[in-house]
């Protein structure tokens, strides 16, 4: 899966980079610096559930009238996540499309897809013959949302919510279906 990961990546890279250099003007590019909280979800019957708080930085760029390639990295933190005291952090990187439609002058809607890879450590992952204290996995985000312009090419990402899906061995399902919220600031470049 690392390699098909690497692949897709690259295969992204080059496409927009052919249609960006296609375009007369500069492509609209977005940068966004923001804050996360993910409603982490490790047991199936939701016991254990408990907040990762952490930061994210996402960067799209705007190929065809809306429709874009979103990136994102983020890296989240939670604490005492069990009885035994356990923490886990997470650092994903991920990638996909994303549509966006203005609505007036100031709101900007979208919805986006993500797909790539989480990183889990500093906690225990179940393995054969005992636990490790790292694993990586798939890791998707499905969501959308709201876009508030602000002058001098900043905009306010008034909030994202997002189903954010890893598949992290958990000793269980190795499923884990997290509900995650984001607030930012982003940087608009280009036309």
């Amino acid at each position: 899966m690392n390699k098909l990961t690497v692949l897709l990546g690259i295969v992204v890279v080059f496409t927009a980079a052919a249609v960006a250099q296609s375009s007369s003007a500069l492509p609209k590019v977005e940068l966004s610096i923001n804050y996360v909280n993910t409603r982490g979800d490790f047991a199936p019957n939701g016991s254990g559930a408990f907040h990762l708080q952490g930061m994210s930085m996402d960067g799209v760029i705007d190929l065809y009238h809306g429709l874009g390639l979103a990136g994102e990295l983020a890296g989240e933190h939670a604490g005492q996540i069990s009885s035994a005291g356990e923490s886990l952090s997470l650092f994903s990187y991920m990638a996909g499309p994303r549509y966006s439609h203005p609505v007036g002058d100031r709101f900007t809607p979208y919805v986006q897809g993500l797909f790539g890879r989480v990183h889990g450590f500093d906690s225990m992952f179940p393995k054969a013959g005992g636990t490790v204290p790292s694993a990586n996995a798939f890791a998707m985000a499905l969501g959308g949302g709201l876009e508030v312009r602000l002058p001098h090419h900043l905009s306010l990402k008034a909030l994202q919510a997002d189903y954010f899906k890893t598949d992290l061995p958990n000793g269980y399902a190795n499923r884990q279906n997290n509900f995650r919220l984001t607030t930012g600031i982003v940087f608009r470049f280009g036309k």
